[in-house]
């Protein structure tokens, strides 16, 4: 892994690409940095579970993960505000490589904020399982804002193993000019290139 993976724009993914973000706040660097791993926690997991088990992914039911957002071409001006809404302000986030996401673990794309899906009715929502195949899930994805079947602006997806450093392409860091977000950012990129050794 080569140093500077700090990143302060992002591309817009083309009309077949889907970018894998997870938005992260102080705690959630520390986090990875002591454990060198970072897991969601779902407020609402019963509610959760009964979903997953009536979409037949029962087997999804109390296994790790880590709550991603998959942008795509017609999810993008969404970016700027969820990842800072997502991490406090600081605009920092980590872009996930696609590639060894789904060596990780299974990967699972939502139409929206799974906890939000989880409370309204079965027949809004979507799910599709994410296997290397950017071009499907985007297509998918962008018929789905097409018919305005994405809940709460952007898809979640959620990888079913722990966030590791390695899973770590760039590190994004919006407010380039901020000592501490960039502070964050540069304690994210160490700990990525030092587990790269």
């Amino acid at each position: 892994m080569k140093g500077n993976l700090i990143i302060h724009n992002l591309e817009c993914p083309n009309p077949c690409e889907v970018l894998f973000v997870r938005a992260l706040t102080p705690k959630s660097v520390d986090w990875l940095v002591k454990k060198q791993f970072d897991v969601s926690r779902d407020q609402h997991k019963k509610s959760v579970e009964e979903m997953l088990k009536q979409l037949g992914l029962q087997h999804l039911e109390n296994k790790e993960f880590v709550s991603i957002y998959a942008f795509t071409a017609n999810t993008w001006r969404y970016l700027k505000g969820k990842i800072s809404g997502m991490s406090e302000g600081l605009e920092l986030a980590a872009v996930l490589n696609r590639a060894k996401l789904t060596k990780a673990g299974e990967v699972w794309v939502f139409n929206g904020d799974i906890q939000n899906l989880a409370a309204s009715p079965s027949d809004t929502w979507w799910r599709g399982r994410y296997n290397d195949d950017a071009e499907k899930i985007a297509k998918e994805l962008d018929c789905l804002v097409a018919s305005q079947k994405i809940h709460c602006q952007v898809p979640e997806a959620r990888l079913y193993a722990r966030l590791t450093p390695d899973l770590i392409e760039h590190v994004y860091c919006g407010k380039q000019n901020d000592p501490c977000a960039m502070g964050w950012a540069r304690k994210l990129e160490n700990l990525c290139l030092e587990c790269a050794q």
